[in-house]
């Protein structure tokens, strides 16, 4: 008998802000390679974006959901949510979600905590949020 394995690929699009290597289009560039490869093969991923990605590349998120990959929240800047308070991880989750919301047509389902913050006092606020999963809690 044979099982099946599912496998979650994870791409973070943390955007072309800080980096003289990269900008925009360099990133749309590279997205789409990867999109293209995913597609040629079936695959679907979670790609977890930086809201401030999306005001740079609306269309192209649009694109990534489309092809039915999950889009999924990374903050707007990166933001390290053990740095701030319960009311300022508020405000960047609802910024996170209206751009989300506005470029896919729905509320994302999951977050990946950017630098990989495991902060228990966090999981609450994302949960009253409607988050259905943390990349780095296992339920």
């Amino acid at each position: 008998m044979c099982k099946r394995k599912l496998v979650t690929i994870f791409f973070d699009l943390e955007g072309t802000w800080g980096s003289p290597d990269i900008d925009a289009k360099v990133l749309k560039a590279d997205v789409n390679s990867i999109r293209n490869i995913l597609n040629r093969h079936g695959v679907k991923a979670a790609f977890n974006t930086a809201s401030k990605v999306i005001e740079e590349l609306s269309e192209l998120i649009k694109e990534l959901n489309i092809d039915n990959h999950e889009i999924s929240c990374h903050g707007y800047l990166h933001e390290n949510f053990q740095e701030l308070t319960d009311s300022e991880i508020t405000s960047v989750l609802e910024k996170s979600e209206d751009l989300t919301t506005k470029a896919i047509g729905h509320k994302v389902l999951g977050i990946r905590m950017p630098w990989l913050v495991y902060d228990l006092r966090i999981y609450p606020i994302l949960k009253k949020r409607g988050y259905r999963w943390a990349s780095n809690l296992c339920r």
